[in-house]
């Protein structure tokens, strides 16, 4: 994400990643890994990174502005700065992006009855409360941009307490 930010000088750009945060797993969760061969079965498996998101946000800010200094190739003038929106947690996303009103509209009554129940199905496992702090804040998102950006959607007045995040 950070190389094509760096390599587009001034196109406007952002790389959104949806990694799972450092740390232990929220309570009464249980993780399970197994082989998997990365193009065998596609969307049949989810790869998960940790991340440590202060240090991400370091690393893309830090790498940008070292990439700035000692590149010896030419870039595409000039060589936006490097900036980071969140992290914030899947939950305060995707409730920033409205997800609540998409379901409302998608599941209105008149659609499709079976699609209805796995969209709200889908909208529970992804960010209902009820499991505690389960996978609604297990998933964190953060944004490597070009700092002249202006403030992007999902993280416009985000403000995530719930679980103190």
């Amino acid at each position: 994400g950070l190389q094509l930010v760096l390599s587009l000088g001034p196109t406007p750009a952002a790389a959104l990643l949806v990694p799972r945060r450092l740390g232990g797993l929220p309570r009464g969760q249980a993780q399970a890994l197994d082989a998997l061969e990365i193009l065998d079965g596609p969307g049949s498996a989810g790869l998960s990174a940790r991340l440590e998101f202060g240090a991400l946000k370091m690393a893309a800010e830090g790498a940008a502005a070292a990439a700035a200094v000692t590149t010896s190739t030419p870039v595409t003038p000039p060589l936006s700065p490097v900036g980071t929106s969140g992290p914030v947690s899947q939950t305060a996303f995707l409730h920033a992006l409205g997800i609540k009103t998409r379901l409302k509209w998608l599941a209105s009554p008149g659609s499709n009855p079976a699609e209805a129940v796995a969209l709200v199905a889908g909208y529970v496992r992804l960010l209902d409360g009820s499991e505690e702090c389960g996978m609604e804040v297990s998933y964190q998102v953060i944004a490597i941009h070009q700092a002249g950006l202006r403030e992007l959607g999902g993280f416009l007045r985000v403000r995530d307490t719930k679980c103190g995040i």
